[in-house]
């Protein structure tokens, strides 16, 4: 809140209006001076009507760039973000990382790329200025890398993954085992362990059987 409070006051401090802009203003309004020496009337406000929204709704809808564009957005943001939310908890079980690494990774892996494309590409925009042409194929390209590249996440994984939960012939996962059976862990929170191999995985320390929990590099 203090660091707020002193950015906010600094940015205060700026005029409303830059000084090149403020001349450039005033040259423009010495010039329509000199063009005409009448006072222009401003045109008259049309009364607002139902039909005019209605024509105005039916000409954007028939515009199919706009229309497409928006129908791109809407579809990528509704798919990309159930996959952005969950990558954390997908690193975690796939391949046995902790809640606070899968965190880490996909914090600062997503700030740090989003932040490097979104100055690289204002970058490159405004010194060699690219057709809208070439924007749009180069959307359609990063596009189809990254659906290829999520699509590719099914078959990335650790072997014999939850081996110790098979599944009932309902399809429903049954944690019990021989060790696990007498530790009720029917209300156990959901925190993935692997043995000591590495390569088993178990739903939590108590589906695992084990009664003692041991710190090793600050994680159990």
């Amino acid at each position: 809140g203090f660091v707020l409070f002193i950015f906010s006051t600094l940015l205060a401090l700026f005029p409303k209006t830059l000084p090149r802009a403020a001349v450039r203003k005033e040259l423009l309004k010495r010039q329509a001076s000199k063009v005409s020496s009448t006072k222009m009337e401003p045109d008259p406000e049309l009364p607002t009507s139902f039909k005019d929204m209605v024509k105005t709704f039916r000409r954007i809808i028939q515009n199919p760039t706009l229309m497409l564009n928006n129908f791109a957005a809407v579809f990528y943001f509704l798919g990309y973000l159930p996959y952005w939310i969950f990558l954390p908890k997908y690193i975690e079980t796939q391949y046995r990382q902790s809640a606070s690494a899968s965190s880490l990774i996909t914090g600062s892996a997503g700030l740090v790329f989003s932040a490097i494309g979104i100055l690289l590409s204002g970058l490159i925009i405004s010194k060699y200025k690219p057709r809208a042409r070439y924007m749009a194929a180069w959307n359609v390209l990063v596009g189809a890398i990254s659906v290829m590249g999520i699509i590719s996440y099914a078959y990335l994984g650790c072997t014999e993954n939850d081996n110790r939960a098979p599944l009932l012939p309902n399809g429903e996962m049954n944690p019990v085992s021989e060790c696990n059976a007498r530790c009720h862990c029917d209300y156990v929170k959901y925190n993935p362990v692997c043995s000591q191999d590495g390569r088993t995985t178990f739903i939590s320390a108590c589906h695992a059987g084990c009664r003692t929990v041991k710190n090793i590099n600050d994680t159990s």
